[in-house]
This record gives C-alpha cells, sequence and structure tokens, in this order.
C-alpha cells in the first residue's frame, strides 16, 4: 500500500468486522460496494452541489444496508445445504425478516445519515481541495 488512505480503509473495515459481531468480512464488503457508489460524487463540480452529498449518503447507506443484508441472508441459505451441517458448522441466523430489517434498521439509518449529512455538508465544503494546498 503506497497510500496512507488505502492502509485506514483496510484497517477500519477489519476493525468493523470484529467489533460489529457479524460475519467477518460482511461489513467490509457492504462498505466496498458503498464506497463504488458514492465514487462518482467525488467530483469538484459536485462537491458545492447540496443535493449530490445527500443523495451519495442517502443512496450510500442504502447500499451499504442491502449488502450487508444480502450477505446475511446468503449465510442464512448456505447453512442448510447439506456439505455445510457435515463439516460441523453451525448457523445461527436461521431466517433474516427482510422487511422489518429494511423498516427497522436500514431505512433509519438512511434517514439519519442524511440529515448528518445535511448539517456537515456546509462544514466540509469549507475544508480546501488537495490541489488547492499544494498536494
Amino acid at each position: 500500500f503506497d497510500d496512507l488512505g488505502h492502509v485506514l480503509r483496510v484497517v477500519g473495515g477489519i476493525a468493523l468486522d470484529l467489533l460489529s459481531g457479524g460475519p467477518m468480512g460482511s461489513s467490509s464488503l457492504a462498505l466496498i460496494a458503498a464506497s463504488l457508489v458514492a465514487s462518482p460524487g467525488h467530483a469538484t463540480l459536485s462537491r458545492y452541489n447540496f443535493v449530490v452529498p445527500l443523495g451519495t449518503a442517502s443512496l450510500g447507506t442504502l447500499v451499504y444496508g442491502l449488502t450487508y443484508v444480502g450477505v446475511l441472508l446468503s449465510l442464512s441459505v448456505l447453512g442448510t445445504f447439506p456439505f455445510v451441517s457435515n463439516l460441523g458448522l453451525e448457523v445461527t441466523q436461521t431466517g433474516l425478516p427482510f422487511v422489518e430489517t429494511m423498516q427497522y434498521v436500514v431505512l433509519p439509518s438512511i434517514a439519519y445519515n442524511t440529515v448528518l449529512m445535511l448539517v456537515l455538508t456546509p462544514l466540509m465544503n469549507m475544508v480546501p481541495e488537495a490541489h488547492d494546498v499544494g498536494a
């Protein structure tokens, strides 16, 4: 890794997985999916457009939530296969209520992150771009 940002992303993803209590790698995978959605909004012209950070926050949170729930659903389905039970691995989650998870976890997270971005966008716009400070 030649960039400190790459190192911090890897360390942050691993720390999130270790502290979340979920399956290892699921948070990192969901963060990767969310960053792929959020990366087009990184352009300089879209930085000062007030709608872009709000849309990026809400869409990125939705993609993160759907990816994380998808990983959990796929692991619960994988646990029903006979070869997994023959390995002696236990799957603790037998069924994930998708609609309730979206309603009580993902949608409030979208609202929270969007309101937080609404408050933080003017503060983030005061920070100069890297090419403006000579980096």
